[in-house]
């Protein structure tokens, strides 16, 4: 019996962004009293989503990139994914790019094959 695929329990797709994609520029962004629209891959849903985040989960953007910044992190999976749950604890605050993945696209399965999750989960 075939199972639809799903995100839960997955998280391929957090395993190599460190950060979620596009947030670090929005961060400076913010910080710098600029909008960041001009960049093509930007949009204000994001920018507002950052802004609408709760005050901890904000510090913890701010930290883990300043963390980042100087070094202090390697390249690994995005800081907002529970490895507990393999899901992403800020899952209603995410960037387009990651809301914008289709579940069993070409680029998910390609994520799943790589770090071996099966595509039914």
């Amino acid at each position: 019996m075939e199972y639809p695929i799903t995100c839960k329990d997955c998280g391929a797709c957090c395993l190599e962004m460190s950060f979620p994609p596009g947030y670090s520029s929005v961060l400076k962004d913010i910080e710098n009293g600029t909008t960041g629209l001009d960049r093509i891959w930007q949009d204000e849903d994001d920018i507002e989503r950052v802004k609408s985040l709760p005050p901890w989960a904000f510090d913890e953007l701010k930290d883990y990139l300043k963390e980042y910044n100087e070094g202090g992190n390697e390249e690994h999976e995005c800081c907002w994914l529970n490895k507990n749950t393999m899901e992403c604890d800020y899952f209603d605050h995410r960037p387009r790019i990651c809301r914008d993945l289709q579940i069993a696209s070409e680029p998910c399965m390609r994520w799943r094959q790589l770090y071996q999750i099966g595509g039914n989960n």
